[in-house]
């Protein structure tokens, strides 16, 4: 499993925001994201489990993560690889018992700075954000302080959103994401 270290912010100007930050990194590369999320059948005591199916251009992804959030911040354990079949893959959900939950459209510009990676995206049905993943850190104390950085040079800190997009767009705080 790789490591996420990552943060997201509500931005209420991403036009101004934008300028900002190409002044700073550069042009932006823009990016759609379409994702899919499937929950697994219900087991008893068990949290609820989800897989996403992302498609990036022609480009097709599956990924589950094991989540922790502590003070905005999200801590993630996750496992991504590489579909070249997204029907049989939806098939396979399905034979497994997994349902269709909700889907996601992410777009916007990525940016990349000294150890970080910078998205500015408008999710559909929910707004603008910013989020800031750290790569390259040496320990997950470094990755969480880059983060948090980040949002502060962009003055965000105080716009964080601890909630998943799952959580957002379904509209219920017990959902995993």
């Amino acid at each position: 499993m790789a490591r996420e270290i990552e943060v997201k912010a509500w931005v209420e100007d991403p036009v101004a925001l934008r300028g900002r930050l190409e002044a700073a990194y550069g042009g932006g590369e823009a990016f759609r994201k379409e994702d899919e999320y499937y929950t697994g059948p219900p087991v008893e005591g068990v949290r609820p489990r989800h897989v996403r199916l992302r498609r990036e251009g022609e480009r097709w992804t599956c990924a589950f993560k094991v989540k922790r959030i502590e003070a905005g911040v999200e801590r993630n354990e996750e496992v991504e690889f590489g579909v070249e079949d997204a029907a049989a893959l939806r098939a396979l959900l399905d034979y497994l018992g997994c349902s269709f939950l909700v889907r996601k459209v992410k777009q916007g510009w990525r940016f990349r700075g000294e150890g970080v990676v910078v998205e500015l995206c408008e999710v559909g049905g929910l707004g603008w954000f910013l989020e800031v993943e750290a790569v390259g850190a040496v320990n997950e104390e470094d990755a969480v302080r880059r983060v948090q950085d980040e949002l502060a040079r962009w003055g965000l800190k105080d716009a964080v959103e601890a909630r998943t997009y799952l959580q957002l767009l379904c509209g219920r705080s017990e959902v995993e994401g």
